[in-house]
């Protein structure tokens, strides 16, 4: 095992490993190299070989001038080959590469020998959580030759390889001229799920790069699967490259399965090349899913296709894809281009539920969609999650990316003019800004704003409106709504009924048994059905009768029928009104008003000065 070390300025190879036994482990070491003085052949960081198997080399940085990828590039001036992890095995496996770090590299020469980040070239190894470039930094990789350059190179036909959740991106072609070709991952039988490939940019107009974001091909009777894979290119500075986002190569007996897979070509128009969000070459296809946008821009000679199919193998299935180009043709198959979706339709037999839409991305580089028509994929039993590990939803969106999920719920505290809407929203990963609209009708006409608001995170939230001055006994439709942007996201449609016009009876015959000069005692006649929850008793000074919404100023439990008033002012009239409480808020009206007096203060005994005569009678 080779672990936690600092490995640098070597002239040939970081660490070198040849016949070792089963199970080697190579973590945690930092290869980089700072030395004046230049290596005078090609470099390896990392180099494996043998015919053992179960070996594991992970959590290491290959790159930079200090440990963990830091300080300045890499400088490689040789212009010989450079690989950042070279692994091969003739047995079987699992082998894991996997957490790997590769960046921050300079090829400085204008040479045509080869880059690569990772070179497989034999055995079963499972590629995973590996980052060649930088996901944030450009230029992490730059390459001024005119050779090839590789993320990954998986030269293996065993079935069970994987390359997932790996990351390639931030590549600079810096050569003044020529036709270098890049390829993001270079395959020949993988199943390659969650990798993102991005930023492979030329930083010269005149060069004429062919960059490829998948390529594979050299497969025989194997089925291998492609989900969940973000590719998004467009060249940079380059005005005429030749861009494939996915490519089989011209293979017999290929078989495919595309699924949820989400590739945009960008830029501006080409001279006179060609670009193609996929293209395919003599193969058995089931594509599903996917989103293949080409918004390269019109003009030139060039063409610009959304999905390119070549030979006449036949379509296993294809269907619930997008399919958009701005400058078009938008897909050609066999020998045609194909300039509509209902062309398409027509020639092939294929893509009846697929769409020919704008993605609507929040931008080139990050390509959430907000287009709500692309909710309307088809489940795929072997992918149940998106990019970001989210569960697909029962009717998926297209595409690799999970569109905000919107769900309304049942109302809750329903009462005569008043209810609270529920719902939950799962933003996956987006700012999701969060409404209920309601109204008399499916059409609405109203809106209020929820709480939490934007939602945010990949769970779902709960989210509420309170609404208040409904009109009583009346039927309403509402829907919980997200919004991404411009784009709109709703659940389904729910109805509440408010509580209908009370059958809670008012009391009658309201009147006082007992008037003191500060208290009174009233009492009243219960309704034929008397109330669960007894009654409310409001009195006032003021002749105002209460509302629906005044607080009592006393009730009495169920089955007593009077009630004290206490304390009163001296000499003052009152109005009393009492009601029925049947309970769950179902109230009756107020009684018809009673009104007394108190009684005014008792006069006392006084004196008169003075003789008075008697009286007699």
């Amino acid at each position: 095992n080779i672990l936690n070390n600092n490995i640098y300025n070597f002239n040939l190879i970081g660490i070198y490993i040849m016949s070792a036994a089963n199970g080697v482990v190579i973590s945690g070491n930092s290869v980089y190299y700072n030395s004046p003085t230049a290596s005078a052949t090609g470099q390896w960081g990392i180099y494996l070989i043998g015919s053992t198997s179960n070996h594991l080399i992970t959590n290491n940085y290959i790159g930079g001038q200090a440990p963990l990828c830091q300080g300045n590039a890499w400088s490689s001036p040789s212009g010989g080959i450079f690989e950042g992890i070279f692994f091969s095995s003739s047995n079987g496996g699992p082998n894991t590469i996997s957490n790997n770090m590769i960046g921050n590299i300079a090829i400085t020469t204008a040479t045509s020998s080869p880059f690569y980040g990772i070179r497989i070239a034999g055995g079963l190894v499972n590629v995973m959580n590996n980052t060649v470039g930088s996901e944030t930094i450009a230029g992490s990789i730059s390459y001024a030759g005119i050779g090839t350059v590789y993320g990954l190179y998986f030269n293996s036909n065993n079935q069970a390889n994987t390359a997932e959740n790996n990351i390639f991106g931030n590549w600079s072609l810096t050569s003044a001229s020529g036709t270098p070709t890049v390829y993001g991952m270079y395959v020949y039988s993988v199943n390659a799920r969650k990798n993102k490939i991005f930023g492979i940019s030329a930083s010269n107009a005149a060069l004429t790069p062919l960059i490829y974001g998948i390529y594979t091909g050299f497969q025989n009777h194997i089925i291998n699967e492609f989900s969940n894979n973000i590719i998004t290119l467009d060249a940079g500075a380059a005005t005429d490259p030749t861009i494939y986002g996915f490519y089989n190569d011209d293979m017999d007996n290929m078989n495919l399965n595309l699924f949820y897979n989400t590739i945009l070509i960008s830029g501006p128009p080409t001279a006179s090349s060609s670009t193609y969000a996929a293209y395919m070459n003599k193969s058995i296809l089931e594509i599903k899913d996917n989103i293949f946008a080409n918004s390269r821009g019109a003009g030139g000679t060039g063409k610009h296709f959304s999905l390119f199919i070549l030979d006449s193998h036949p379509l296993s299935t294809t269907d619930y894809n997008d399919f958009y180009s701005v400058a078009g043709p938008l897909l050609h198959f066999q020998s045609a281009d194909v300039t509509t979706l209902a062309s398409w339709q027509t020639v092939t037999g294929q893509d009846a539920h697929s769409l020919s839409t704008n993605p609507l991305f929040v931008s080139s580089a990050d390509l959430h969609p907000q287009q709500p028509l692309l909710v309307a994929g088809t489940p795929v039993a072997a992918v149940t999650t998106d990019y970001s590990g989210i569960t697909r939803a029962t009717v998926p969106t297209i595409g690799a990316y999970e569109m905000p999920q919107v769900t309304t719920t049942a109302a809750t505290s329903v009462t005569q003019t008043s209810a609270v809407l529920n719902g939950t929203v799962n933003a996956c990963s987006q700012s999701v800004v969060t409404s209920f609209d309601y109204g008399l009708t499916t059409s609405y006409g109203s809106s209020v704003a929820a709480t939490p608001s934007p939602v945010t995170g990949n769970t779902a939230t709960a989210i509420t409106a309170a609404l208040t001055s409904l009109t009583i006994n009346t039927l309403y439709h509402y829907r919980a709504v997200g919004t991404v942007g411009t784009s709109n996201y709703y659940g389904a449609d729910f109805t509440f009924d408010l509580v209908p016009t009370p059958v809670c009876t008012s009391p009658t015959a309201v009147a006082a048994t007992a008037i003191c000069q500060t208290s009174a005692s009233i009492a009243w006649t219960p309704p034929a059905s008397a109330p669960a929850s007894g009654y409310d008793i409001y009195y006032s000074t003021s002749s105002t009768p209460p509302t629906s919404g005044t607080t009592p100023s006393g009730s009495v439990a169920a089955g007593v029928t009077s009630y004290t008033m206490t304390p009163l002012t001296l000499g003052t009239t009152y109005f009393v009104w009492v009601r029925s409480n049947c309970g769950s808020g179902d109230l009756s009206m107020w009684s018809t008003v009673y009104s007394f007096s108190t009684h005014s203060p008792v006069p006392t005994a006084a004196t008169v000065p003075g003789t008075y005569p008697n009286l007699t009678g």
